[in-house]
């Protein structure tokens, strides 16, 4: 009988995230090619929102607490870590329960897009509509912002989850 090879669960989980995102990023490719960069934009963004609901509603059927930035924060943290595997890096600036700013100096999206030669995808609409969608169905009164990105030259991903004021606009 042949010995099978033995991988640690981290190892499997980040094989298996790292794959997935080289999954989506070929039929991105195939997208863009049969259908244009702005129809292929719009159906990524319909699919990270139901996908950013989706996990939301996961969080709050896991009984885990959304009442404020804060809290929303972390499942919003952990979501994507999920997502993205062992290898998703974030720092935490600032985190109370109005606000809260986190940043993502490696990505492992961006380091697969990098591999596979389509270093110029933009993930940023996605991301914002993946984290809206989230923020959103966790917690209504917060919203989300997308402040810098890598694509745009900065060094990392930056972003704010802040309570919106009665009169729609985040503090």
């Amino acid at each position: 009988m042949k010995e099978q090879a033995s991988i640690s669960t981290r190892e499997g989980w980040a094989l298996t995230s790292r794959t997935l995102i080289r999954a989506y990023l070929a039929s991105v490719r195939f997208l863009e090619v049969e259908n244009g960069h702005a129809a292929c934009e719009k159906l990524s963004n319909e699919i990270w929102t139901e996908i950013g609901a989706g996990a939301a509603e996961f969080c709050k059927n896991s009984g885990l607490p959304a009442e404020n930035a804060r809290q929303v924060h972390r499942m919003y943290l952990s979501s994507a870590t999920n997502c993205f595997g062992p290898d998703f890096q974030f720092q935490i600036v600032e985190e109370n329960d109005n606000r809260a700013v986190g940043r993502a100096a490696s990505c492992p999206f961006l380091i697969a897009a990098k591999e596979e030669k389509m270093a110029d995808i933009r993930c940023d609409s996605g991301h914002r509509a993946w984290a809206k969608a989230l923020t959103r169905t966790l917690n209504p009164t917060l919203d989300f912002c997308l402040t810098k990105t890598v694509m745009d030259g900065y060094p990392y991903c930056e972003w704010v989850l802040e309570r919106i004021h009665h009169s729609g606009q985040i503090t």
